[in-house]
């Protein structure tokens, strides 16, 4: 069995792969912005002597799933009709995937499976958080944790890099105070990062940087500025695609999680956009931000060249 997973969080993506793939070893990541469809096939196809499981992940999926192609990918759609039983794929979409397309009908049809998760609420988010500091034995009360997550725009994978930055500040501190949650996790909610992100979003060159130069000289960790634009990107991508299913404002917002004026915000934004467009500045701030984690690039550096893209 094959499986097309959609989320626009990655941590979910991740988690959902982690249940189909377990320990196994013989794992491949693909995206294809970077790898045909020739090249993926020919990788699914091939036999090992030793008639090993091997597991591709692939990145990006919405590229095929989502197109009105009407030609269609005739050497894909045959490799769903006879696939290599040794072999699973595992495609991943950030946007929601639309199951009315050609290719689509084809995949679910040949015994694959589609998994559309869905964003979390701060209920799920409270949940996870609290199983992941327990796991660890960390003692934590629920008015930090609830801190965490509003101070995370109510987003899991903020949430989860809050938590995480926690988690290592405290190391064998099991008892995690409030004070510190509240000095660890304060970033969220500062208005210089709201205006920033708007700034960047806007395409304002010169309020970007000296919003930019604000948080900087306040020592903001700059990855937490990455992750703001990512989940902005993501929220602009998600509006095109309900969008495009004639959903109305009030089950957009309700499906996203949505405040109306925050839907009526991304909604205006996108007017100022192409949907690839967006996809290119999203590609090009995700390489950005795994740059400065490899220590190819100075943080600073990174996030100031992404604007100057813009």
């Amino acid at each position: 069995m094959n499986y097309l997973i959609s989320s626009a969080s990655y941590r979910l993506l991740e988690e959902e792969i982690n249940k189909i793939v377990g320990n196994e070893k013989n794992v491949f990541r693909y995206d294809l912005n970077y790898i045909t469809l020739e090249e993926l096939i020919e990788e699914a196809s091939y036999f090992s002597l030793f008639e090993e499981k091997k597991y591709i992940i692939v990145k990006s999926a919405e590229n095929l799933f989502n197109s009105k192609n009407k030609t269609g990918f005739p050497k894909l759609e045959k490799y769903f009709l006879e696939p290599n039983t040794y072999t699973t794929i595992i495609f991943t979409s950030e946007v929601k995937i639309d199951e009315k397309t050609n290719l689509s009908k084809i995949f679910k049809d040949n015994n694959n499976k589609i998994i559309t998760i869905k964003n979390l609420t701060i209920k799920e988010i409270y949940a996870k958080l609290e199983e992941f500091f327990k796991k660890d034995k960390y003692i934590i009360d629920s008015k930090s944790l609830y801190y965490i997550i509003n101070n995370s725009l109510n987003n899991y994978d903020l949430s989860y890099n809050n938590a995480l930055k926690i988690k290592l500040y405290y190391q064998d501190n099991k008892q995690i105070l409030y004070k510190d949650v509240v000095e660890l996790a304060s970033c969220g909610l500062e208005d210089n990062s709201f205006k920033f992100v708007e700034a960047v979003i806007k395409k304002d060159i010169k309020l970007s940087f000296k919003t930019l130069n604000d948080l900087l000289l306040n020592k903001i960790d700059v990855s937490v500025l990455l992750a703001l634009l990512i989940r902005e990107y993501k929220l602009m991508l998600q509006v095109f695609t309900l969008e495009k299913e004639n959903m109305r404002k009030d089950e957009m917002a309700k499906t996203m999680h949505l405040q109306g004026w925050q839907l009526d915000k991304i909604i205006a934004n996108n007017y100022n956009y192409r949907e690839d467009e967006i996809w290119e500045l999203l590609d090009k701030i995700r390489i950005a931000d795994e740059q400065t984690k490899l220590g190819k690039i100075n943080q600073n550096l990174a996030i100031e060249m992404f604007i100057l893209a813009l």
